[in-house]
């Protein structure tokens, strides 16, 4: 995700014949993967009254190394997002 935030939707990538994508093909797949990291971490938290903290706390850090690697800003922005969540418990 941090080559993809980096690279095409930076406008690092202005050159799309080299990587065959169209604008509108890189906004679908933006919008794509932001519908899938935003239902795969809905899915997390859910489950927080139904299983333990220590599997619940393994798979957010695998989703969110999978999502940020080492990128701690982008991390602590989407905890600030949850944080302030009122449907999250």
């Amino acid at each position: 995700m941090k080559i993809w935030n980096k690279g095409f939707m930076s406008g690092a990538n202005q050159n799309y014949d080299n990587h065959g994508l169209s604008m509108e093909m890189i906004k679908w797949i933006d919008s794509a993967m932001g519908a899938y990291w935003q239902n795969r971490n809905r899915n997390i938290l859910k489950k927080i009254d139904s299983k333990s903290d220590d599997l619940l706390i393994e798979e957010f850090k695998t989703s969110l190394n999978e999502m940020y690697g080492n990128d701690s800003q982008s991390k602590y922005n989407l905890f600030k997002e949850i944080y302030s969540n009122v449907s999250v418990s």
